[in-house]
């Protein structure tokens, strides 16, 4: 047992004359902040050699199976110094050692006074503009800032640069500052890269247009204007000259001043010659720029190991589980890894420091519900024999004086035990925290919170009291719970069938309003100071990812008194529509063992629950609430582009053709339709100046989307009439008060709906969802089930909060409100419609008949609706409507039964009543199409080798094949790519079709047979590729994976998806693997597998370990393996030494697949740390990495 704790701190293996691991953080709060203000793990390497060290190809990594996890870039670590390593999972390796001012203020310009068109093309490199004139920056109209005056009265200025770049492939930054005064387009080598208050981007304005907003220019009044990164992918800089272009436009003709100062400034990977740089401008706040790994450090610990470029590895430690802001380091970097206090990154490690941490202590028994009147004994143990244990039955952190544990606790009560080891010269262990309740069990998933009472309930210090300044009317403004108060706390959820998670954590009092209530809402985050940097549990089984930054528990809002489940019953309706939401779960919890009700688990809706939805990064994402263009309004990113859409929507007639195709590209209109129909609909008149939070991917093609949340003024919860209200009315309302919808908050819509394209789509969405989600049989359905989830716990639930018949009370009339909900969902149909063809003058509807045959051949889309067999419903004969039809594969199109030569999409209108459209399809019966196979997909590539992603096509017949026309997607009927005219593939052959493929040629110039580009991505977090022939027949398709039993290498560490054979299926994970290097496009696999028939199946040529698992493993590890042939075969395995440690006998085995278990004995003498299993035959051997944590 103590071996264990020894292993943990000291396990480390390091060769002689080399760089080493110096210091690692695993948990980190505030010792370090990256460039984004964020307090990522890290490590530190050192260098203590005598000469300096490129790192290029050296590797660091958390995972036994892959030593390069995350490799460096070219980067000189000078002898004798540190380097830290931000272990973020943000994977950045563009690194800036040194800056360079390439354009700053007062350097020499062409300009154009704007009283006329300039020349075409102005802003390229190779335009004549000898009858510019020349001046230096800044311009305008000859304030203190200005070097170059131009005329009072002039509405623009054009202004450009050439610049020469000599090393191309050192700048890893670029940076764009612009002091202006009112607005300005930027162009690199002619292409926009940044614009304010002009417009959309990328739309042509005229020389004489004034800016659609006021700005004042920075740097006269002491400021500095804000830092432009410029993406080097979408806007490279080419070998030789380059250009910089802007103009700059006044609000009016008659404006005070002008102002023109532009800075361009290259962050170089390694340093260059000082003479031929210039520093920034001192004024400049420009962040350190770090090394970020593609990994975070378990904060219960896990090793990590650095290697060399040839995977040698050089150095690896367990880090163990540590406290917050405590480091595993090398003392004075040649001494004993010891733990410190006080990390020192960039320094000597030659602060106090411990001999080792202790780790939690062993309860002997779980947290859970317990039979009334039994009788249990708790033992508590600690893996450190020298340890002493204290704990605490109170809720409160245990201390060094706390009760000292001695013999079993017994009890048959109630009780909240929190435990804590202790040694001199050690670090104390994390408090472990168990709860035991003597109840029967719940029927709803629990949640057991363990805290300070005082952190909680203190009348001056906790975060749940009321305290000294709360007002006595409701909500109770001035309350604790009114204050941005964090508290500390254990918490663990209990399921149903005994399963669970735990961990130490951040919370705060949540919401509005309803804090006032006497059950609060909490919200719940994964902090590096409490314990895990995020919470590894799939609190939604529903959902395809289980990494979570926070969660709620919800008291359910202003539904409080209500039903306890109004806002999860109205949002989980949209489960099945193209609005983004939350997740619900009704759950039971205890505070410090007592009990405190119904709480609904909930997604805390911020960044990181729209990439985890989305599978997108959070610092690709703006994230904005209520109006959106304050500053306060900010929740994540910028608000620039929302800002941009207001003044082009205000500026523009949005029935120009041009604009609407614009709109089209700036919000999802089919989502933002969804969205507002189902506010309406509910009638939730907390809505639209309130509760509203909105989105976008800021990359290219990102679209603004609306978050539906925080429902429960809807159906009926104030009036149960309420079914009646005309809420379409409410939500066009031009003059609305303050709150609930002021003018600011239905502008978007109403604008929209001027445009007759946008008011038919948003009618027939509205259709769609009242033929679907809103029929009131489905409704009240749905309705029952959540009912049915709760129903037994609400008396117990409305005993908790009852008040002594005083207000406020929890659930009051439950059944009744209910009621209420289900007659709203009745009757609020008709009454919709009604306000639906009174706002827009429509006739009655007529009913349409959709059908497919045979059945299960495909799909009909009608709208945003999809419909897979016989349906009916009811739509407006003058509103045009969309239907189209896709095959399932191995079928094709053949028409609609009523319109034989019709095509696959129809758009129908002036429809009669009982119209009836059936989609005819056919099996596909030896086409010569169906030889074209999805070969090879580079979905992700690594930031240093990046030709953006490619999906290789691969004919396996004897025929040559024209896919002219053909259409490649992915995921999205929408997202497309149309194969040119005359693209053929010959028998045996390739064809790559590439995203960018100027980018794919520039990496891979030999390639000849590469078709491209496409303008939609493949998520590196799992997506379909689908392949149709001209007969919208499905040729060839699949869904891979980023994650287990897909190959993770293809997720941005560099290797494509490669398919093992075309004659296997690509539809299986088990088909495919990850290539060598960058792939193969174009050529046959890295990794081709010769295929040969044993009568069970496909045997690959070669031998293989296929799997390790689990991995990590404790204390049981199966090894798969496959044979090509018969032969002998024998398992080694040595530790990091090289010790053996265990081989099977060598024995004969029959080709096929193998397997054999590992289990490693309590009396064995192994520790923790990296295990290399190797598969020995006679010709050949293969290594594998496991990790052992004991």
């Amino acid at each position: 047992m103590y071996k264990k704790i020894y292993l943990t701190l000291f396990f480390h293996f390091i060769f002689p004359q080399s760089i080493q691991l110096n210091e690692i953080v695993p948990s980190n709060g505030s010792t370090l902040f990256d460039e984004d203000n964020d307090s990522p793990d890290w490590i530190e390497i050192y260098n203590p050699l005598s000469t300096d060290l490129n790192l290029n190809g050296f590797c660091l990594s958390d995972d036994p199976e892959d030593n390069c996890k995350w490799v460096f870039p070219e980067y000189i670590l000078q002898s004798e110094t540190f380097l830290t390593i931000f272990a973020s999972n943000k994977n950045r390796k563009d690194i800036v050692q040194q800056w360079d001012a390439i354009i700053d203020w007062g350097d020499e310009w062409k300009y154009w006074i704007g009283n006329s068109q300039p020349v075409n093309n102005w802003n390229s490199v190779n335009t004549n503009v000898s009858n510019w004139q020349e001046g230096e920056s800044g311009f305008g109209y000859g304030d203190n800032d200005d070097n170059t005056n131009v005329p009072s009265g002039t509405s623009s200025i054009f202004v450009r640069k050439i610049f020469d770049i000599s090393d191309l492939e050192n700048i890893s930054k670029i940076l764009f500052h612009i002091d202006y005064d009112d607005g300005y387009i930027a162009y690199l080598n002619g292409i926009e890269f940044s614009r304010r208050s002009l417009g959309a981007p990328n739309t042509n304005i005229e020389y004489n247009q004034l800016t659609n907003s006021l700005h004042e220019a920075e740097i006269y009044s002491g400021g500095f204007p804000e830092a432009v990164w410029v993406d080097l992918e979408q806007f490279p800089l080419l070998y030789g000259d380059n250009i910089l272009a802007i103009e700059v436009h006044n609000y009016t003709t008659n404006s005070s001043d002008m102002s023109c100062i532009p800075f361009l400034t290259l962050g170089y990977k390694t340093p260059i010659n000082e003479n031929n740089v210039r520093p920034p401008n001192p004024n400049m706040n420009i962040p350190e720029i770090s090394f970020h790994t593609n990994f975070k450090i378990d904060s219960d610990g896990e090793t990590i190991t650095l290697t060399d470029s040839n995977e040698t590895v050089l150095d690896s430690i367990y880090t163990g589980q540590l406290q917050t802001d405590m480091s595993i380091g090398r003392y004075l970097e040649i001494g004993s890894w010891l733990i410190f206090g006080e990390p020192t990154p960039g320094f000597s490690n030659n602060n106090p420091s411990y001999n080792g941490a202790l780790t939690k202590p062993l309860f002997s028994e779980n947290s859970g519900f317990y039979q009334p009147g039994e009788v249990i004994s708790i033992s508590l143990s600690s893996e450190n024999p020298d340890a002493e244990i204290r704990f605490t039955i109170d809720g409160t952190e245990p201390h060094p004086f706390s009760n000292l544990y001695q013999y079993p606790y017994t009890t048959d009560q109630d009780v909240v035990i929190r435990a804590k080891t202790f040694l001199a010269g050690w670090l104390p262990s994390k408090t472990e925290s168990k709860t035991y309740i003597f109840d029967s069990p719940k029927d709803l998933p629990v949640i057991f919170i363990t805290t300070d009472p005082n952190s909680f309930f203190d009348e001056d210090t906790g975060m749940y009291a009321s305290g000294p300044n709360a007002s006595p009317d409701f909500p109770h403004f001035g309350a604790n719970f009114w204050e941005d108060w964090e508290r500390p706390i254990h918490f663990q959820i209990l399921e149903l069938d005994g399963s669970g998670y735990s961990a130490n954590a951040g919370a705060k009092i949540f919401g509005g309003w309803s804090r006032g209530w006497p059950q609060k809402s909490i919200a719940i985050y994964a902090r590096n100071q409490y314990g895990p940097s995020q919470f590894d549990y799939n609190f939604f089984p529903n959902l395809d990812f289980s990494t979570y930054e926070s969660f709620v528990l919800r008291n359910s809002g202003n539904d409080w008194e209500s039903t306890m489940m109004r806002d999860g019953f109205i949002t989980s309706i949209a489960d099945s529509l193209n609005i983004d939401h939350q997740q619900y779960r009704a759950a039971v919890l205890y505070i410090n063992g007592d009990y405190w009700g119904i709480q609904n688990i909930r997604e805390k809706v911020n960044e990181h629950f729209i990439a985890s939805n989305h599978n997108l990064n959070a610092s690709d994402i703006d994230l904005l609430d209520i109006e959106g263009f304050n500053e306060w309004n900010i929740v994540h990113g910028t608000n620039t582009d929302y800002l941009n859409l207001l003044d082009y929507l205000e500026t523009e007639d949005i029935n120009n053709q041009s604009v609407q195709n614009a709109i089209e590209n700036w919000i999802d209109i089919e989502s933002y339709f969804n969205y507002q129909v189902f506010q309406i609909y509910i009638d939730n008149q907390d809505w639209p100046g309130n509760n509203i939070k909105f989105w976008r991917d800021h990359r290219p093609s990102g679209k603004w989307r609306w978050v539906l949340y925080d429902t429960d003024f809807g159906f009926s919860i104030w009036d149960p009439n309420a079914y009646t209200h005309n809420t379409l009315e409410f939500a066009l309302e031009p003059n609305g008060p303050g709150w609930p919808n002021p003018p600011w908050s239905t502008f978007i819509i109403r604008k929209l709906l001027e445009n007759s394209y946008f008011r038919n789509s948003f009618i027939n969405i509205y259709c769609d969802l009242l033929n679907s989600v809103f029929e009131p049989d489905y409704v009240t359905s749905h309705l029952e089930s959540i009912k049915s989830v709760i129903e037994g716990e609400i008396s117990v639930h409305r005993t908790r909060w009852f008040n002594n018949g005083n207000w406020p009370n929890s659930a009051i009339n439950w059944e009744y409100k209910i009621n209420n909900m289900i007659n709203f969902s009745n009757n609020r149909p008709p009454y919709a419609l009604s306000h639906l063809r009174e706002k827009f003058d429509l006739p009655n509807q007529n009913q349409i008949i959709l059908d497919i045959l045979p059945e299960g051949s495909g799909k009909i889309k009608l709208n945003s609706l999809n419909i897979i067999d016989r349906w009916t419903g009811y739509y407006f004969p003058n509103i045009p409507i969309k239907i189209s039809a896709t095959p399932k594969p191995g079928y094709s199109f053949i028409g609609w039964s009523q319109y034989p030569d019709s095509a696959s999409i129809m758009t129908i209108s002036n429809f009669t009543n009982n119209s009836s459209y059936t989609a005819l399809f056919t099996t596909n019966v030896g086409s010569a199409d169906t030889t074209i196979i999805i070969n090879e997909i580079n979905y992700n590539s690594s930031n240093s080798f990046d030709p953006d992603d490619w999906i290789e096509l691969y004919n396996s017949g004897q025929v040559s094949i024209d896919i002219s026309g053909w259409l490649l997607k992915d995921d999205d009927d929408e997202h497309f790519f149309s194969i040119p005219n005359g693209t053929i593939i010959d028998p045996l052959d390739y064809l790559v079709i590439a995203k960018n493929i100027n980018q794919f040629n520039l990496i891979f110039p030999d390639v000849e047979n590469v078709i491209g580009s496409f303008d939609f991505g493949l998520s590196g977090g799992g997506d379909q590729v689908r392949l149709f022939n001209l007969s919208d027949s499905i040729i060839d398709s699949l869904e891979y994976d980023d994650t287990d039993p897909w190959p993770s290498e293809s997720d941005g560490n560099g290797p494509t998806l490669e398919l093992l054979n075309p004659g296997m299926d690509n539809s299986l994970p088990s088909s495919w693997s990850y290539s060598t290097e960058h792939g193969s496009p174009g050529e046959i696999n890295t990794s081709f597998q010769i295929l040969s028939s044993n009568g069970h199946g496909l045997v690959p040529e070669s031998n293989r370990i296929v799997k390790l698992f689990p991995n990590p493993f404790n204390p049981k590890l199966t090894i798969s393996f496959e044979l090509a042939d018969s032969q002998t075969a024998e398992i080694q395995i040595h530790n990091i030494l090289g010790q053996l440690v265990f081989y099977s006998s060598e024995r004969p085995y029959d080709k096929g697949k193998h397997s054999l278990d590992w289990t490693v004995s309590s009396n064995k003498e192994i520790g923790s740390g990296i295990f290399f299993i190797t598969l020995k035959t006679i010709n050949n051997s293969m290594t594998k990495k496991a990790l052992y944590i004991k």
